[in-house]
């Protein structure tokens, strides 16, 4: 496919020369309010096709620059999604962490719900602040 290629590209850059080093009849040009005289129909015709190139050129540019925009934007959506799946992920952990914490609180004692405990007829505060 590639060498078929290169043959079309070949054979259209010969057709592209001989056509321009054989027409020499001279034509006068007007675009854009600009005149030009004494050019032949091969130069117009090499122009023509260095005004496509450029065209062409042009297209390709847009057309990599969206491609380019638009995996940037797929990839910064991704990075998002992740992001809000760790720490939707994270979440999830610190709640199972908290309930397994107030678990073992209540089970073990180690912090009971009501401040004050009776020893031996007298009522002694525990706490932080009351050692």
């Amino acid at each position: 496919m590639v060498a078929l290629g290169l043959l079309l590209l070949l054979a259209s850059g010969l057709l592209t020369a001989a056509l321009v080093v054989q027409s020499t009849d001279a034509v006068h040009v007007a675009a854009l309010g600009q005149s030009v005289t004494g050019m032949t129909v091969g130069g117009l015709f090499l122009a023509g096709v260095i005004t496509g190139a450029v065209a062409i050129l042009g297209v390709m540019l847009l057309v990599s620059g969206a491609g380019r925009r638009r995996s940037r934007r797929t990839g910064l959506k991704r990075q998002v999604r992740d992001v809000r799946g760790e720490k939707e992920t994270l979440a999830e952990e610190n709640a199972r962490l908290h309930r397994d914490l107030e678990a073992a609180r209540s089970e073990s004692g180690v912090y009971p719900a009501d401040d004050t405990v009776a020893h031996d007829g007298e009522t002694t505060r525990h706490g932080l602040f009351h050692r």
